[in-house]
């Protein structure tokens, strides 16, 4: 049994960070050693939004979704900024923090 903690770097979520995200969601998803999944903010804030110059919309990612699907339960833990892509990495966890 164990808990996965899946972080997010600081400054908000670029486009290499979001990839990342997906692929390490999209692992976890049918992992039954896995018992609860964590996603936290590395810096001062948990995602004030999008760092960079990309659109999600045109990336082809979707770390939210990825992260929706995972079978344990999972909890964002919140502190300083959240908005825009932040919230719903932050929405799509099963508990907030």
């Amino acid at each position: 049994m164990s808990v996965k903690t899946l972080r997010i770097s600081p400054g908000g979520l670029t486009l290499e960070a979001a990839a990342r995200l997906e692929r390490e969601a999209r692992a976890l998803r049918e992992d039954r050693a896995v018992r609860a999944v964590v996603l936290v903010g590395e810096g001062e804030d948990f995602c004030p939004g999008i760092a960079g110059d990309w659109d999600p919309l045109d990336s082809g990612l979707d770390p939210a979704a990825a992260l929706a699907a995972v079978r344990a339960p999972t909890l964002a833990v919140l502190r300083g900024a959240v908005g825009g892509v932040g919230l719903e990495l932050a929405l799509a966890c099963d508990l907030r923090l």
